[in-house]
C-alpha cells in the first residue's frame, strides 16, 4: 500500500490509524524521517524485531536497533541517560542525531542482551505524530537497508523506495523527497561524548 503525506502539514487521521494499525498488528512500514526514510516496526514488538531484522538479513541477537521517540521524556522510558547527556539531547532535538545510551530493563527481552541503545528524536512531523498517536516508540534502519550496494536514491526517492519495497512491508508512506544523509551517531555511554559518524547538522555542544 502506498500512502502520501504532505510534508509540514499535521498528518491525516486516516494516515495515522491505518500505519497504526499496520504496527499494531506487527507489520512493517516505511515512513519519511528528517533524513532518509526508514523501515521500521514496533519497537516493543519482539515479533516485529526480529521480522524486520530477517527482511535485512541481520541476526536480531547481535544487531543494535535505534528507537524513535517523540521527545525525551519518551526516550528515558527506554534508555539511561545521565545529566549530562540530557543536556545535550535536549539542545539537539528534535534533530539528525542518533544517541547511544546504556539500556534499562524496561526495554522488551530482545534488548537486554546489549548494554547499548539507540535513541533517535527525528525533527519530522509525521514521525512525532505517529509516535504520539500509536502510544508506543518505533526501531528500524535507514533505506536502503536491503544491500548496501543499491544507489542511495534508494534512501531519499519515495517512488523508487515503493519499487523496491511494497512487496515486502505492508505501507510505504510517499513522504516526498526525503534527505540524503542518514543521522549523526553520538556516543553518549562515556565522557567525553562522542561523535562516532557525522550527519548533515553540527552538534550543539550541552
Amino acid at each position: 500500500m502506498l500512502l502520501k503525506y504532505y510534508d509540514n502539514a499535521a498528518p491525516a487521521s486516516f494516515l495515522l490509524e491505518t500505519l497504526s494499525d499496520n504496527l499494531l498488528d506487527g507489520k512493517i512500514i516505511i515512513i519519511p524521517t528528517d533524513t532518509v526514510y526508514s523501515i521500521c516496526c514496533d519497537a516493543l514488538n519482539q515479533q516485529a524485531i526480529e521480522d524486520l531484522a530477517k527482511l535485512k538479513g541481520v541476526d536480531s541477537k547481535k544487531t543494535r536497533f535505534s528507537i524513535l521517540c517523540s521527545d525525551l521524556s519518551q526516550a528515558s522510558e527506554y534508555a539511561r541517560i545521565s545529566n549530562e547527556a540530557f543536556k545535550l539531547i535536549k539542545d539537539n532535538t528534535p534533530g539528525p542525531f542518533t544517541f547511544i545510551l546504556p539500556t534499562i530493563s524496561t526495554l522488551p527481552k530482545i534488548y537486554r542482551g546489549r548494554k547499548e541503545v539507540g535513541i533517535r528524536i527525528p525533527r519530522h512531523e509525521l514521525v512525532q505524530s505517529l509516535v504520539r498517536f500509536y502510544g508506543r516508540p518505533l526501531t528500524g534502519f535507514s533505506l536502503p537497508a536491503l544491500s548496501p550496494e543499491l544507489d542511495e536514491a534508494y534512501g531519499f526517492d519515495p517512488s523508487l523506495i515503493h519499487e523496491l519495497y511494497q512487496d515486502l512491508v505492508s505501507v510505504v508512506v510517499d513522504g516526498g523527497r526525503g534527505g540524503e544523509r542518514v543521522s549523526a551517531i553520538v556516543d553518549c555511554t562515556a565522557e567525553p561524548f562522542e561523535v562516532v559518524r557525522e550527519g548533515p547538522e553540527e552538534l550543539m555542544e550541552a
